[in-house]
């Protein structure tokens, strides 16, 4: 008799088959397969979703108090109380589809897979993109930002220790008060609990991020603090980055400012901020095209990207629709990198513009 030997490549199949369609059912089942549920296709806005008892036991799945929830289990029996006993037997047989929201005629019903699933989390994981992702995230882990930081020289090993030890404050402090970043379009408050070092769909950084390279700036510009008291520093940082961006938007120039001047009136600025701030924009910069350069064939163009997409990767067959989502994502994700690269390096412009003056 003839056997077929596994192989990874069918164990990768049958593994995304079940994962792309699994629930989180509850403490018990962990994560399963749910007949006619995993038939609904996935938008945010969603009509309906799943609905069980997770909080049931773990190791039996009872609804209601069992043996397990004692000390002494094994010498006791407890039974569970009448009006339990018909729930649980219903428990084991179906799980609930529930309408979120009035579902119109004639129209297909979507659930959700996810409410903050980026673009890459659903392809890895459901095998899918959306067009417009609003939950699109490119992330960083601090080391990944570290290594980059490492090749400027003078950011010593003291200065990468002095980083790790500070983050955890000055991310507390930034947190305590998320109205100051109201103003500001290149920065965003993050609110997911995924990787924090991130930027989001429109380009702009995550608020950790923002302190991340703000403390390796301020270290690589040659101060440890700034008068004893770093969130002085990063106060005076960031509520100049966000007057610069609002007089950039306004659509004030330098002549504005150089008129200013003439009148006697010269715009005063910290000399350190404004390195600090300066060193920033070449950081953020110097991270999206790192990346940018390190995902995707090497030297290839959006505008190859989209060739390729158009001329050499056919539709109409498995391999290709996988090619086809791949290449998409990694077009959409250089667009991001591009997006936020391009603010900062404007923001570096109107910086490197103006009059540094010591107080």
């Amino acid at each position: 008799m003839n056997q077929t030997v596994p192989r990874l490549l069918d164990f990768y199949r049958a593994f995304s088959m079940v994962s792309s369609r699994a629930f989180l059912v509850d403490a018990y089942h962990g994560l399963a397969m749910v007949p006619i549920a995993d038939t609904f296709n996935h938008v945010l806005e969603n009509h309906v979703h799943l609905e069980s008892d997770y909080s049931v036991c773990a190791e039996c799945g009872s609804l209601y108090e069992c043996a397990h929830d004692r000390d002494d289990r094994a010498l006791q029996k407890i039974e569970p109380p009448a009006h339990f006993v018909a729930d649980a037997d219903k428990h084991d047989l179906f799980y609930e589809m529930v309408s979120n929201t009035e579902i119109p005629p004639h129209t297909e019903i979507f659930n959700t897979y996810g409410e903050d699933l980026s673009n890459a989390q659903l392809l890895t994981q459901y095998g899918f993109i959306l067009d417009v992702n609003d939950s699109d995230r490119l992330s960083w882990d601090i080391d990944d930002v570290l290594a980059i930081t490492a090749l400027t020289p003078g950011f010593s090993t003291h200065s990468r220790d002095l980083v790790t030890l500070d983050m955890e404050h000055i991310v507390a402090s930034l947190s305590a008060d998320h109205s100051i970043f109201g103003d500001s379009q290149l920065i965003y408050r993050e609110v997911s609990d995924g990787n924090a070092f991130s930027l989001n769909a429109d380009g702009a950084v995550s608020y950790q991020l923002w302190a991340l390279v703000f403390r390796i700036c301020s270290l690589e510009v040659g101060l440890e603090s700034h008068n004893g008291d770093t969130s002085k520093l990063l106060s005076a940082v960031l509520t100049l980055q966000i007057e610069l961006e609002n007089m950039n938007n306004e659509g004030d120039s330098t002549d504005d400012e150089d008129e200013h001047m003439d009148a006697g009136e010269p715009i005063h600025f910290e000399q350190y901020s404004l390195n600090v701030l300066h060193a920033m924009c070449h950081l953020v910069v110097r991270l999206c095209t790192t990346r940018k350069a390190n995902s995707g064939p090497e030297g290839f163009t959006e505008k190859q990207l989209f060739d390729i997409l158009d001329t050499e990767v056919p539709e109409d067959d498995l391999e290709g629709r996988r090619i086809r989502l791949a290449i998409s994502l990694l077009i959409g994700e250089h667009s991001i990198l591009d997006a936020c690269a391009a603010a900062w390096t404007a923001l570096a412009e109107v910086v490197a513009r103006l009059p540094r003056v010591d107080i």
